[in-house]
């Protein structure tokens, strides 16, 4: 960390540094964009390379996806702002996407993402090639109107409810769809053909249940999901394995052993969803430790962000919380077919953190949606200069302390956690200590732990915060946060990280995270838990090979 700190040192005479309320969300300009193609120049999946590079002023740079070594020299080169990843769907999997994942936060010295970016692949060349250019065509637009398809409800329904975005209603669609043995194939095959066409036009479309790589549990599947129109849509989906479009990984309890399985490109869920028009698709490659829309859904519909840079904020997220229990940067080990990995130690950081890092997004991650709309944030975060430093104060309702809050990854003693996380750009000064001077959830004041760290981004400093608490028994009212960042210019006294490190809390049944989840969370967790998850990856030091 040497390197960062002289590198800080040297930006005391820096005044040019832009210092705004809120920075997470970047613009992709000429020569901030590169694409890596990982194919030889006459497949039929270059098409959609050279015309993402062309609408970007990009170039185009081959790589092995057995050896990603050879691209640090290049991506520390170029600097750029946006990836994109122009690969063959039986190519991408959530061991390349941990091994990317980790190269893109090793290009510098601070231990944060150092790129946004996303997959632009397909079921065949000319899906890929559509999907380029859906994204490049996209102009932001305002969200008018979502849906959200459930899997494995109690009884088919079909709701029409307003979604309260902060002080705007959005036309909202909820599809419920039964599953169980009472219904072939265990879901409503006949009710999802008959409302799954009225996702059309809609901007945002949820899918939420458990799931695997053909879809989600007692709701749609790669065959209900043919021949919808998904135009001009961005799909989040929370169910775990259906961002998969080949090649997947499971952990075997009994051998403790990774099994490598497969799903044919003609029954992948997420290829369907791409070939149905979708400018944009989140989703996971691994078991889902949440739903995207507790972070994506904000970061998109509400800040602006584009598809690249909202999957970027989460990646930091979860550095951050790596960085919580103990760890210099983010360390993954190895997925792969055969590989034994040590028993759970602790279902937050060991199984709910881990599989955080396969969160990805297939689209241009230059691509930005729809306008900010910053009047409807679910949580308000501002901050204002101080003698001492800044001032960072969050406000929220109820509403969005529940849908924006949840913190999965965190945990809080032997219950759940919610956090206020921010990236505060900082100017030329350093950070000696982050403060809560206040956390309260309506009159109830709240306990708190503080993380935090230095990021060093295209030559701008930035402070990422997180203030967790515990989820309560009851908790009722407007959240409010008030924390101070404290700063100097006297770069001796300035720290690169701080805040409570925490341990591992070792599990206390051998069960699958379903069943720990209901014993340690209970019905205080305030959003849907997704499959039950085995573990598949531990961190390097526990993985046996």
């Amino acid at each position: 960390m040497h390197k960062l700190t002289s590198q800080v040192n040297s930006m005391r005479a820096s005044p040019t540094i832009l210092f705004a309320t809120f920075a997470g969300c970047s613009v992709a300009q000429q020569a901030d964009y590169v694409v890596l193609a990982a194919f030889a120049a006459n497949d039929p999946f270059e098409a959609a390379a050279r015309v993402i590079a062309d609408g970007h002023r990009a170039e185009i740079f081959r790589f092995d996806p057995a050896k990603l070594e050879s691209l640090r020299a290049t991506l520390a080169a170029k600097a750029p702002y946006h990836v994109a990843l122009v690969m063959k769907p039986e190519q991408i999997d959530f061991a390349f996407q941990r091994r990317f994942l980790q190269l893109a936060t090793e290009i510098d010295d601070d231990p944060f993402v150092d790129f946004a970016f996303g997959y632009i692949t397909g079921h065949s060349a000319e899906d890929a090639l559509a999907l380029a250019r859906r994204g490049l065509a996209r102009q932001p637009e305002r969200v008018d109107g979502v849906a959200r398809v459930e899997g494995g409800a109690d009884a088919s329904r079909v709701l029409r409810v307003p979604y309260q975005l902060g002080l705007t209603q959005l036309d909202a669609l909820l599809l419920q769809s039964a599953g169980g043995k009472e219904h072939e194939n265990g879901r409503d095959v006949a009710f999802l053909r008959e409302h799954l066409p009225e996702l059309k036009g809609r901007d945002i479309v949820t899918f939420v249940g458990h799931g695997d790589p053909r879809g989600v549990v007692g709701g749609p599947t790669f065959a209900e999901i043919e021949g919808l129109d998904l135009a001009d849509a961005i799909v989040l989906n929370g169910s775990c394995y259906t961002g998969v479009t080949g090649r997947w990984y499971e952990g075997d309890p009994r051998s403790e052993t990774v099994l490598a399985r497969g799903v044919p490109l003609a029954e992948s869920f997420c290829l369907a969803v791409l070939h149905a028009g979708a400018v944009g698709y989140t989703a996971f490659l691994s078991p889902c430790p949440w739903m995207p829309e507790i972070d994506d859904f904000a970061a998109l519909a509400v800040d602006g962000c584009s598809l690249g840079d909202a999957r970027r904020r989460d990646y930091d997220k979860t550095v951050l919380d790596f960085l919580g229990y103990g760890e210099e940067r983010l360390r993954l080990g190895p997925i792969a077919d055969g590989v034994k990995f040590a028993p759970s130690r602790d279902t937050v950081r060991d199984i709910m953190l881990e599989c955080a890092t396969g969160g990805v997004v297939f689209g241009d991650p230059a691509c930005v949606p729809f306008v900010a709309r910053r009047a409807d944030s679910l949580v308000a975060i501002e901050t204002r200069p101080r003698h001492d430093g800044f001032e960072l104060t969050a406000r929220g309702s109820t509403q969005g302390l529940y849908r924006h809050c949840a913190d999965p990854t965190a945990g809080w003693a032997t219950t759940a956690a919610m956090g206020v996380y921010a990236r505060v750009p900082l100017g030329p000064v350093g950070v000696t200590e982050v403060v809560v001077d206040e956390l309260s959830v309506g009159n109830e004041a709240q306990p708190s732990r503080v993380l935090w760290a230095i990021e060093k981004d295209h030559n701008q400093f930035f402070a990422h915060v997180k203030v967790n608490f515990p989820v309560g028994e009851r908790m009722f009212g407007a959240l409010f946060l008030r924390a101070r960042v404290l700063t100097t210019p006297e770069w001796a006294f300035c720290k690169l990280r701080g805040g409570e490190v925490r341990r591992r809390r070792p599990r206390r049944r051998p069960h699958s995270v379903r069943k720990v989840g209901r014993a340690r969370f209970g019905a205080k967790w305030p959003v849907e838990r997704s499959c039950c998850m085995r573990p598949i990856c531990q961190v390097a030091d526990s993985v046996v090979t």
